[in-house]
């Protein structure tokens, strides 16, 4: 299986995370994507550039950027610093740490933003989409991210706006699991029974534990299982397409809302509020 189908990044990492600056957002702000093989990727300006990163909603972090974008001005390499995670086969991986001093995401600022240098092992490698690193959910949890995938937007909504409905951040709630600590897992209703699943943008196909198709004895290909419920917060949003993948990690997760759902649903991420707005 190719590492595509999963983001790499779904453990918190080691070290401790730097204080970064989150922008105020007076009104929201609309940054336009583009879907390359499934994935959303934005352009974010680090001093003079222009750098493509891909949002992944599966991973911990801030931002990660692959040691050829290191070379932008404005970015601090912490070179005694280092932290480590692990992908979703369960490799641990160890790569350094870096902090940006301003970048922009459209008109919202950050100052002193932290990450780390991408890293994979070679048994999941990355499978390379035109992009430089990507931006973790971390990065983007003071706000509600409206996720358009069709009308080719990212829109960032300030977490205390009295006007979000208005803004498109509405829909069927569908809560994150609290055990889970802010993390965006919630349960969703299947022919297999209630799972628990990750929200992951960094994922190129919605995806279920092979375990879990086998010893069901449903019907499936070695490609794809179709779920012709699946519901969440109450709406069934099914059929769909689950792609059998035997993962590590995150443990006590049983799959991945992946592309394919992002890609016929506007999505409203409220992070403030730890649910899901979906329509």
């Amino acid at each position: 299986m190719q590492r595509a189908l999963i983001s790499c990044s779904v453990l918190m990492a080691s070290a401790a995370a730097v204080a970064i600056e989150s922008p105020s957002l007076a009104e929201p702000v609309t940054i336009p994507i583009q879907i390359v093989k499934g994935f959303p990727v934005l352009v974010v300006h680090i001093a003079d550039r222009d750098v493509p990163l891909m949002f992944d909603l599966g991973g911990y972090e801030n931002i990660t950027l692959t040691p050829e974008a290191m070379r932008v001005a404005g970015i601090v390499p912490l070179h005694d610093e280092h932290e480590s995670w692990k992908d979703a086969k369960g490799n641990e991986i160890q790569g350094g740490r870096f902090v940006i001093k301003e970048m922009r995401l459209g008109d919202a600022v950050f100052h002193e933003v932290d990450g780390h240098i991408a890293a994979f092992a070679d048994s999941f490698p990355a499978i390379p989409i035109g992009n430089s690193g990507h931006i973790g959910e971390a990065l983007l949890r003071p706000y509600k991210v409206l996720l358009d995938y069709r009308g080719g937007t990212m829109t960032l909504i300030a977490g205390d706006s009295a006007h979000a409905e208005k803004d498109g951040c509405r829909g069927t709630v569908v809560p994150f699991l609290p055990e889970w600590e802010g993390a965006p897992i919630s349960k969703a209703k299947t022919d297999l029974g209630t799972l628990t699943v990750v929200w992951d943008t960094g994922a190129s196909a919605s995806a279920i534990r092979r375990s879990l198709v086998t010893v069901s004895g449903a019907e499936a290909t070695q490609a794809s299982f179709r779920s012709a419920t699946f519901e969440l917060g109450g709406v069934d949003f099914g059929p769909l397409e689950l792609r059998p993948f035997e993962f590590a990690e995150p443990a006590g997760v049983d799959g991945f809302i992946g592309a394919n759902f992002f890609a016929t649903h506007i999505v409203c991420v409220d992070f403030p509020n730890k649910r899901f707005l979906v329509r």
